[in-house]
């Protein structure tokens, strides 16, 4: 089959995207022919379709004035993007066309291009963009429920994007827009989510039923059961404040064993400040780590922490700490509980209490045998994610959207 592969970005800048990347490699190991398009990036993979890719846009600084007028039209319509898409499947005429994460860099233009060509389209939703502009559901410091329905001016009378109010009224005017010309309704035929709690959030949030099929994320982590536990908690991923590590550094200590932290972001000084403030001296900061030393300290902590307190979809992180046979403590937000079952592969306290967290690892490092009972069904619970199975499904969808 000629698949073609559909996502603003093409290095692993977030977890979708390290999804996209290592999706084009299965399907590829599977004997499909893929092709990619993308936005032109320094940090990008090789491609041999670099050449289709859009040229870079940072909409993180955009300004009042003729140049951030542009920029901020190709939210709405790329016509760059539509001509480049157009000449792609001319080149590489695909079965079918598998979207990612479009908005914004990519912009929903293309849609109508590879509708045009009688390719039929399949997307995989990361987040919430196509309920909310606000694509997190996250705003000062909570979560943000604004805009919910097609009340698009509530992100402008509460500035929901990014505190500014530019960002908000282009926000405000994006979800206007799409909510009257319902591209992705028109033209996607079969939606993928990941959890059922983001289905449920996009049915909710639109007021319609749209076609979507449920397809949790797979994870290509090799078991590494061969580590002996250490006792040890680890948390991977961004600093930033709807992670809710804040609320693990609070809780640390009351944590009766070393936590180590794995990732960078925003947030990081503050967060060594919290916890200097706080008189922590059991927490190791590593930065950011790839690999077999991420691989390695994921295997060797008795449990990971995921204290989300934002609208979490399926975490790649839990599956990953699953195929180390390590359990998992996460807060009741999102997706996070589809993934934990209570007793079998971790444990699940409010997102957002300290104490509870705390005495939540306290409860699993003091019992080795649930320890080992709880290590033992999440390797179980990660043979349901592997690679191959998530691939004969997503050929069965493939199939099914090339007969419609």
């Amino acid at each position: 089959m000629r698949i073609l592969l559909v996502n603003k970005f093409y290095y692993p800048q977030g977890g979708a995207d390290k999804h996209v990347l290592q999706l084009e490699q299965l399907l590829t190991k599977r004997g499909h022919e893929v092709a990619v398009f993308a936005m032109q990036h320094p940090k990008n993979q090789p491609s041999t379709w670099s050449k289709y890719f859009v040229s870079q846009v940072d909409f993180s600084h955009v300004r009042l004035g003729w140049q951030g007028i542009r920029t901020a039209a190709r939210m709405f319509h790329s016509f760059e993007a539509a001509r480049k898409m157009d000449a792609l499947i001319r080149d590489f005429k695909p079965d079918v066309a598998h979207l990612h994460n479009i908005y914004h860099q990519i912009s929903p233009s293309v849609l109508k291009v590879i509708a045009k060509h009688d390719v039929p389209i399949v997307m995989t939703l990361h987040d919430y963009a196509l309920a909310s502009a606000n694509y997190t559901l996250y705003a000062h410091g909570g979560i943000c429920e604004h805009g919910k329905r097609g009340r698009w001016w509530e992100y402008i009378i509460h500035r929901c994007i990014k505190h500014s109010l530019l960002a908000s009224i282009l926000a405000a005017v994006d979800q206007w827009w799409h909510d009257r010309t319902k591209p992705y309704e028109r033209y996607v035929g079969t939606f993928i989510s990941p959890s059922r709690f983001l289905a449920d959030v996009i049915h909710d949030w639109r007021g319609a039923s749209l076609p979507i099929t449920i397809l949790p994320n797979f994870t290509d982590t090799v078991p590494l059961r061969q580590w002996p536990k250490d006792g040890s908690v680890v948390y991977v991923g961004r600093l930033s404040h709807e992670k809710g590590v804040a609320t693990l550094v609070r809780a640390a200590r009351q944590i009766n064993g070393t936590i180590h932290i794995i990732g960078t972001g925003p947030e990081e000084a503050t967060l060594k400040a919290l916890a200097a403030a706080n008189g922590v001296t059991n927490m190791i900061w590593h930065g950011f780590q790839t690999g077999t030393a991420l691989n390695e300290r994921i295997a060797k902590a008795s449990a990971m922490v995921v204290p989300s307190e934002w609208y979490e979809n399926n975490p790649l992180t839990i599956l990953e700490a699953f195929a180390a046979g390590t359990p998992v403590v996460g807060s009741r937000m999102g997706g996070i509980p589809e993934l934990i079952r209570e007793g079998e592969t971790g444990a699940l306290f409010p997102a957002g209490d300290a104490t509870a967290l705390a005495a939540t690892v306290n409860g699993l490092l003091k019992d080795h045998d649930r320890l080992a009972m709880l290590s033992s069904g999440a390797v179980a619970a990660a043979t349901a994610h592997t690679p191959q199975g998530y691939l004969d499904r997503l050929e069965g969808i493939y199939a099914s959207a090339r007969t419609r």
